[in-house]
């Protein structure tokens, strides 16, 4: 082991001598390998550092933009439940003489489902059966003069070829 040779006699160091070696040579024999090496890990650092600023900005103006998004989308008035209705190729129009507009119109508060307004279409499609063939007609009547939702329509239709 070369290190365990004194280089000035050539003879082997005693346990003791090892150890005046590694406290008093090894730090300094350290800070000359990291004087040495400081450019490198000074220029790693600031890359890193670099980096994460890029990252950091990065991160922000994304999150800004989610913000926005968010805000907008929480100001924005709520899509009618028509335009979220699975079934969107049913027709539209009602095939029977019943009036859809008008003064011949119906009210809402006339109707057999209370708070139609505020039902979305899949529930009154599962309420329709259960209705009279003129609560069905007022229902259509007033579903083509106000929203038109081509989903409550079709069923209304099917249930009348039934």
């Amino acid at each position: 082991m070369a290190d365990s040779v004194d280089p000035t006699t050539g003879t082997e160091l005693s346990p003791l001598e090892r150890a005046i070696d590694a406290v008093l040579f090894w730090p300094f024999d350290l800070g000359a390998r990291a004087a040495d090496h400081l450019p490198d890990v000074t220029a790693r650092v600031r890359d890193q550092l670099v980096f994460a600023r890029f990252i950091g900005r990065l991160a922000v103006q994304q999150g800004n933009v989610e913000i926005r998004r968010r805000i907008e989308s929480a100001t924005r008035p709520d899509p009618s439940p028509a335009a979220a209705d699975p079934v969107a190729d049913l027709p539209t129009e009602p095939t029977t003489g019943i009036p859809t507009s008008g003064a011949d119109a119906v009210d809402a508060g006339g109707l057999a489902l209370p708070d139609y307004d505020q039902l979305p279409a899949a529930h009154i499609i599962d309420k329709l059966a259960g209705l009279t063939r003129q609560e069905r007609d007022l229902i259509e009547s007033y579903e083509a003069a106000t929203r038109g939702r081509r989903t409550v329509l079709g069923k209304l239709e099917r249930l009348r070829e039934e």
